[in-house]
């Protein structure tokens, strides 16, 4: 099946009034074209049907949080795994903040480096670790998660990528790597880093220029979710 033919556009369109209210009134044909230009010119983020039901998101995220945790049990065997309430994706950019500010409500002292941040100093590592599992658990980024992703999930991924978010970034006039070639961009874990995004992230672009491209070209798909059933 073609990869466009995964999503069903949805466009938006405001009300129409005076001499433009009389096209209610035009013949079928002229309607259609009307809704083909329409549909070319305001749509919106596509949404797919659901390559990640509810119950593989739920053991999708089980399987992230045993990874995270088995890195904190190799070195602190006997410590207490913390339950964790939610995990909300988030764009690769945020990441860090927001893994920094809910170390920070716990009440470690940190800076926004890599892995969310690294203490200041005076802090006890297994107290840290715990609490970086935490928060680590609590804000996920799509290319984590895009490792784990079977080759059909991640192949409609790649569709979402490919066929809405970099074209919705080059419309806007900004810039976007071309992906990896078609060969071993599924299968090839190596391969699952990229994103339409990396060029803008990586930029000096300000955050109100980033936030308003995000909300035209959203970089999460919505069916992308952690939230289980």
């Amino acid at each position: 099946m073609d990869g466009a033919a995964l999503f069903t556009w949805r466009c938006h369109t405001a009300p129409m009034s005076g001499r433009s209210s009389r096209l209610r009134d035009a013949s079928p044909r002229l309607a259609v074209a009307l809704a083909v230009v329409l549909v070319l010119s305001g749509c919106t983020a596509p949404t797919p049907d659901d390559p990640l039901t509810p119950a593989e998101s739920g053991r999708l995220r089980a399987q992230l949080l045993d990874r995270m945790w088995a890195k904190v049990r190799v070195q602190y065997p006997g410590v207490l795994r913390p339950q964790i309430g939610s995990t909300l994706l988030v764009a690769d950019r945020e990441w860090r903040g927001d893994v920094s500010d809910c170390m920070q409500a716990k009440g470690f002292t940190v800076t926004r480096q890599s892995e969310g941040g690294t203490p200041s100093g005076g802090i006890e590592p297994e107290s840290y670790a715990v609490a970086s599992y935490a928060c680590s658990g609590q804000f996920v980024t799509a290319g984590t998660v895009s490792t784990l992703l079977t080759d059909d999930q991640y192949a409609a991924l790649r569709d979402y990528y490919v066929g809405f978010v970099r074209p919705c970034l080059l419309s806007a006039g900004a810039r976007s790597d071309p992906p990896p070639g078609e060969s071993g961009f599924v299968g090839d874990e190596s391969t699952r880093g990229w994103n339409p995004y990396q060029q803008i992230w990586a930029s000096t672009l300000s955050d109100d220029a980033v936030d308003y491209l995000e909300r035209r070209c959203p970089p999460v798909p919505r069916w992308l979710s952690l939230a289980g059933e």
